[in-house]
């Protein structure tokens, strides 16, 4: 876990201010050079590289883009990667091909000025009804400074604005690194009473110096009042050997997004970074929707080496849920029993939707190894695969972490531990060693005109799609590859295509260079991007595309923090 928590070193940075370009100043070109692609190029004509991209610029005709109807039903979404199986996939999405987004009539119209850096996917609600009976698109940006902002997401006027109070931001002499966290984790939004949405959250506070607290908060969405009364977050078990263990937000916070099913909300806690390894356990919660009853279950129940750790973090992935309301989480390195229920670090778990009992697990068959080098299987989410009509198998799930392999599971049955990892359906190996790979971050699906799909993009490599074979005992295969590698990091990628329509399928893409690059990629094909930009300053290891009605959101840093794109016409 030490990797992820040294990129947590938010650094206030100046307001990033919007340019507007001229048409003869900024040109395009396709992958083959050719005009009209989304490559940018400067005035000789020449290709600019990923590496040296120009800071983005908002377009020159971005008036008539913002004016610009969308094409197909309006859609919402409302949770970390549009669904709770965490596909990454929006199939709803009418404007966006990769013809359109390669036409030359994609890029920059707006960049949303918000108070600090942006670690939390943006959400959004088409057609809801605000207190003064307005019909509004409300898309929902939450900060690191604890802020929420709700924007009219087709002018992109602020609706409202609430601080839900003072971050973080000790120089924690634990962890040596100044930190502000504040939300970091992607919000869910669902019903509430008389027709209203709510907005549930989790902030890091610091009310005062050497005083530190988190909290549930349930916000309604057409006025960021508190719906519910606010909850602080705790929880102490006792373990098998005596020692009892409290959740600390001192040490401890929320980086997972939230799940919620059933009327439950589910969220994952970590240590705030590993020189906590022998005084915290990670969490996983679950809350009623009224915030009146909660659960907590630790992922250490023995302290069994000198640490305890066991972290939920998954770089920001919010926990999987499927059919039954199973919960389905990942967990980081730490203390391990892999024959026993005493230590659950490094291994993919699966929970009752009470949280009463880890119903089934599965641990690499390396996860000493992984413990010893800092090598989290936690550092990536784990994605259930919708059900294939066609296919005889039961329900698959796939997860890797820094460790470049990827484990295509079995939902019912996911494995358990043995020493060549042969509970697995398949163990595939992708990159170099542990830790010389792997994701921070997760995978993508897509059920297009090629079949079925997993796509990731491990450090350092290009974006990847693996197609899932069904006949016989399940696998995945390499079908496709990009061409544009990560430069230091993976990605987060996720999907948008107009249902099962050929040709409509984009994968869109963060690069997590400084300035961050937005890549699109068609869906099918790969190969070279269809396009590319700059899109601010890096925030963290959880920036995902989010994509909808017609517009493409990237997080950054600081004021002018999120980046939206889209067609002119």
């Amino acid at each position: 876990m030490r990797s992820h928590t040294q990129t947590l070193k938010f650094v206030w940075r100046g307001a990033l201010v919007a340019l507007l370009a001229t048409s003869s100043s900024l040109a395009y070109a396709g992958a083959d050079g050719q005009p009209g692609a989304g490559f940018y190029t400067g005035e000789n004509g020449g290709r600019v590289t990923p590496s040296n991209l120009p800071p983005a610029v908002v377009r020159a005709d971005a008036e008539r883009g913002l004016a610009r109807p969308y094409g197909g039903p309006p859609t919402s979404v409302t949770t970390f990667h549009y669904d709770n199986s965490r596909t990454g996939w929006n199939p709803n999405e009418a404007d966006l091909t990769p013809a359109s987004v390669a036409s030359g009539a994609f890029g920059l119209l707006k960049i949303l000025p918000v108070d600090a850096g942006v670690m939390a996917q943006p959400l959004l609600v088409s057609g809801y009804a605000m207190p003064d009976g307005a019909m509004r698109d409300v898309l929902i940006i939450a900060t690191t400074k604890n802020s929420v902002y709700a924007f009219d997401a087709n002018t992109y006027t602020v609706l409202w604005k609430v601080n839900l109070g003072p971050p973080e931001t000790d120089k924690s002499a634990l962890c040596k690194a100044s930190r502000t966290i504040g939300i970091s984790g992607t919000p869910v939004i669902g019903p509430g009473a008389a027709g209203r949405q709510i907005i549930y959250l989790i902030t890091t506070l610091q009310p005062a110096s050497g005083v530190y607290g988190s909290q549930v908060r349930a916000l309604d969405l057409g006025s960021g009042k508190d719906a519910k009364p606010a909850v602080s977050i705790t929880a102490t078990e006792t373990l098998s050997n005596g020692r009892v263990v409290s959740f600390d937000p001192f040490v401890q916070y929320n980086r997972t997004g939230i799940a919620l099913n059933d009327g439950n909300l589910y969220f994952g806690i970590a240590a705030s970074c590993e020189e906590a390894a022998g005084l915290t356990t990670g969490w996983v919660f679950r809350f009623d929707a009224d915030l009146a009853s909660h659960q907590a279950y630790p992922m250490i129940q023995k302290q069994l080496t000198g640490e305890l750790l066991g972290g939920v973090w998954m770089t920001g992935f919010a926990p999987a849920i499927d059919s039954q309301g199973n919960v389905f989480v990942v967990t980081s390195n730490g203390s391990t029993s892999p024959q026993s229920q005493q230590g659950l670090s490094s291994s993919v778990l699966k929970l009752s939707p009470d949280l009463s009992t880890v119903i089934d697990r599965f641990t690499p068959a390396n996860y000493a190894l992984l413990d010893r080098i800092d090598a989290d299987f936690g550092s990536g989410g784990v994605m259930l695969l919708p059900p294939l009509p066609t296919a005889s198998a039961n329900p698959l799930a796939v997860a890797m972490g820094k460790n470049p392999v990827i484990y295509l599971l079995d939902q019912t049955a996911l494995g358990g531990y043995s020493s060549n990892n042969s509970g697995a359906v398949q163990a595939l190996s992708v990159g170099i060693g542990p830790k010389e790979g792997g994701v921070w971050g997760g995978p993508a699906y897509y059920n297009g005109p090629a079949g079925p799909t997993v796509y990731y993009q491990i450090k350092g490599d290009v974006l990847k799609a693996y197609h899932l074979f069904t006949n016989g005992r399940p696998s995945l295969s390499l079908a496709a590859q990009g061409v544009s590698p990560a430069i230091s990091d993976s990605s987060a990628p996720t999907v948008s295509s107009n249902g099962l329509i050929p040709n409509t399928g984009i994968v869109w893409l963060v690069k997590r260079t400084s300035p961050v690059i937005l890549e699109a990629y068609d869906a099918v094909k790969l190969g070279a991007p269809i396009y590319q930009s700059s899109a601010g300053k890096q925030v963290g290891l959880s920036q995902t595309p989010m994509v909808a009605n017609g517009r493409v959101y990237v997080t950054g840093y600081g004021t002018g923090g999120v980046y939206v794109f889209g067609l002119v016409n």
